[in-house]
């Protein structure tokens, strides 16, 4: 899945190998799905490929300006989805529930989030989106954990999941700046 760092990809098939586990991705004859929380500490890390100071301080205000509120922060995940046909898939937000909650979804252009109400994925292509929902806040990485994602037939449970757990335990090193 080109759209992520290489650490994450090789997770997803330390733990994924041949669909046995499926931790983190889910694969049916038309689709590749990537799916994982996404707290600010975590966003940073994610959105920071060169490193910097400068990147991680846009980063974190991109995510705070966006999914930070007085009460916690709104809960937030990243799909990678690839479509695995030559034909074209379209989706919206009808087709995403996190804990059966309506969301919505961003793609992030130019640097900025753009909310998106269709998402076209053009045959043999993949793309990167963020959903979240506004119906409840989190505290921390934990309440966030407990949610559950849906996309179509997939369903993605983040709770005693080695996968994320080596994810967000052992891959991502938190820079401090």
């Amino acid at each position: 899945m080109a759209l992520y760092p290489q650490s994450l990809a090789s997770v997803v098939h330390t733990f994924d190998i041949i669909g046995r586990g499926a931790y983190l991705y889910r694969k049916d004859g038309t689709v590749t799905v990537i799916c994982h929380p996404v707290d600010e500490e975590f966003f940073c890390w994610m959105m920071n490929t060169n490193g910097s100071a400068a990147q991680h301080d846009h980063s974190r205000s991109l995510y705070r300006d966006r999914f930070v509120v007085a009460s916690g922060s709104y809960p937030v995940f990243v799909m990678n989805i690839r479509n695995n046909t030559d034909r074209t898939i379209i989706f919206g937000p009808s087709d995403i529930t996190i804990n059966e909650m309506k969301v919505s979804i961003l793609e992030l252009r130019n640097e900025r989030f753009e909310i998106a109400e269709t998402i076209i994925v053009p045959g043999n292509s993949e793309t990167k989106i963020f959903i979240y929902t506004d119906e409840t806040t989190v505290k921390s990485r934990s309440e966030l954990e407990k949610l559950i994602v849906n996309f179509r037939e997939f369903s993605f449970d983040f709770r005693n999941n080695p996968a994320w757990d080596f994810l967000k335990n052992d891959v991502v090193i938190y820079l401090k700046y």
